[in-house]
């Protein structure tokens, strides 16, 4: 029955201010890129965006290894949500667990994508803005995503293998933006 899932769905706040656990889990239908797939409780189908990342757009190096890892990190796994806001794509913003285990943070400490920074700004890795754990934009800790990418930066990890020739997704998105093509 449908009707349930949409109901809590249409109940959510647009944006919470602590992330609201929804009360069972879910399964992978498929993966669409690094920090989006779609998944169904058994009735309704739904996309998520991970909260906290942004992984490598589709014609970005490491994309489809982000895409694989998300994949394989939640294939025949119970998918646990902490929703925290619906975006304007209505894709569930959510901190998405499996065993516990942030699948988001995990890609971040892999080097296969980044921690999220706001909006079109495309804040510098360095910028103290984007490092700000208090930002009115974010409504969860960022630290441990900006730690874990300090690592995989550190260790030329994933996408930072070669950080001369590495270009963030959202930098990636504006310049595709400048020369008028979808990312």
């Amino acid at each position: 029955m449908r009707a349930p899932l949409l109901l809590l769905l249409l109940s959510l706040p647009t944006e919470a201010v602590t992330p609201v656990v929804l009360p069972k889990t879910y399964a992978l239908i498929r993966v669409s890129d690094g920090d989006t797939f779609e998944a169904t409780d058994g009735t309704i189908h739904f996309k998520v965006r991970l909260a906290g990342i942004d992984a490598p757009e589709k014609a970005q190096p490491f994309s489809k290894v982000a895409q694989q890892r998300l994949h394989d990190s939640l294939q025949g796994k119970p998918i646990e949500l902490r929703y925290y806001q619906l975006d304007p794509y209505n894709r569930i913003i959510a901190q998405v667990l499996v065993g516990g285990r942030d699948v988001g943070l995990d890609l971040v400490a892999a080097g296969l994508a980044e921690y999220y920074r706001p909006g079109s700004d495309c804040l510098d890795f360095g910028d103290p803005k984007a490092r700000d754990p208090k930002a009115r934009w974010r409504n969860y800790d960022i630290l441990p995503y900006v730690e874990a990418e300090d690592k995989a930066r550190a260790g030329k990890l994933g996408a930072f293998v070669d950080l001369k020739k590495y270009e963030s997704p959202c930098t990636f998105r504006k310049n595709k933006k400048l020369r008028g093509s979808k990312p």
